[in-house]
């Protein structure tokens, strides 16, 4: 007998025997009362939550951080296996909120006009950059220029390999 059954009374062995017997007889129990209560559950559970916001907001902040690991893992798995859904999504809310992005990304461009241009040029230095010091470097810019096909086929089109050949050589 294992340390946590010899602290436990008869009544709770006896309680625990007839759930692990009668498993699905009691998970079907307990879905017909949900079904028959089903608006009373959801009225209380909003209740609670209203009146213990702080604590639960604090669960849920605790169980995301003792889970990250997995839950990350999770969903970048749901994310490969649903990427389709995922992409219509976006290319739907683009659509019905184009004029909505489009102000907002007109208006980050005005607003940090300065940073972008200093961004650009730096990536302009590190490409000039790489060209000159770089064999792999040059004949990776080449491929991007002229066999589009074939560098797409392992690059990513906005890929700017320039800092990572300045680092390599």
């Amino acid at each position: 007998m294992s340390e946590e059954t010899r602290t436990l009374t008869r009544k709770q062995i006896r309680q625990r025997e007839y759930r692990a017997e009668n498993r699905e007889r009691i998970k079907a129990q307990r879905h017909e009362y949900y079904l028959r209560n089903r608006e009373k559950i959801i009225r209380k559970s909003r209740e609670y939550v209203l009146a213990h916001s702080e604590e639960v907001l604090e669960k849920m902040r605790e169980r995301a951080r003792q889970n990250w690991l997995k839950r990350s893992a999770k969903r970048k798995l749901y994310y490969q296996e649903n990427i389709e859904k995922f992409h219509a999504k976006g290319r739907a809310y683009y659509q019905k909120n184009k004029d909505k992005l489009s102000a907002y990304n007109d208006a980050y461009r005005l607003e940090h006009r300065d940073e972008i241009v200093a961004k650009q040029r730096e990536r302009k230095a590190n490409r000039d950059m790489a060209k000159q010091m770089c064999p792999a470097f040059k004949f990776l810019e080449h491929m991007r220029v002229k066999h589009k096909e074939e560098y797409l086929a392992k690059y990513k089109p906005e890929s700017d390999l320039a800092h990572k050949a300045r680092k390599t050589c």
